[in-house]
């Protein structure tokens, strides 16, 4: 079995705001200085790809991309000063590669050692991670609850 962990910016109806195929576009468009370029890269369509961008811009309320018309060098898109620092520190959040474990199995040490190796990823936890799994547990459940009313 292969594990892959990722991150994932969803909004609060559990749609998709933001992730590492946005972030692909995004890089592609800074070293191509082309939002037609970076599409061509990745193998989608120009306007399905301008669909996810701007929904991801309308969820996060900034503009992640800006574009260039005209011109000698025929215009071209660039990031947004915020949509760069966005984009970096999603990409340095994401390379952090830490698994935060927690329930109760989380106090037992020989779990967290195993997980780590198999994983090939540092694993924290807390002396009290128990309850986190616990309180997790209790959200869920009256969230359930709430809907069912």
């Amino acid at each position: 079995m292969k594990m892959n962990i990722s991150l994932r910016l969803c909004g609060d109806d559990g749609q998709k705001i933001f992730g590492k195929g946005i972030a692909q576009l995004l890089r592609l468009i800074d070293t191509e200085g082309s939002m037609n370029a970076a599409v061509k890269r990745m193998g989608i369509a120009y306007s399905k790809a301008w669909k996810i961008l701007r929904n991801a811009e309308t969820q996060l309320g900034f503009e992640l991309v800006a574009k260039q018309t005209g011109g000698r060098n025929g215009g071209g898109s660039v990031l947004t000063p915020k949509g760069r620092s966005f984009l970096e520190k999603f990409e340095a959040f994401e390379s952090e590669s830490k698994v935060f474990f927690t329930g109760g199995v989380a106090r037992y040490g020989i779990f967290r050692k195993t997980l780590q190796e198999y994983l090939k990823l540092e694993v924290c936890t807390h002396s009290l991670a128990q309850y986190a799994g616990a309180i997790g547990a209790a959200v869920i459940a009256s969230e359930k609850q709430r809907v069912k009313q």
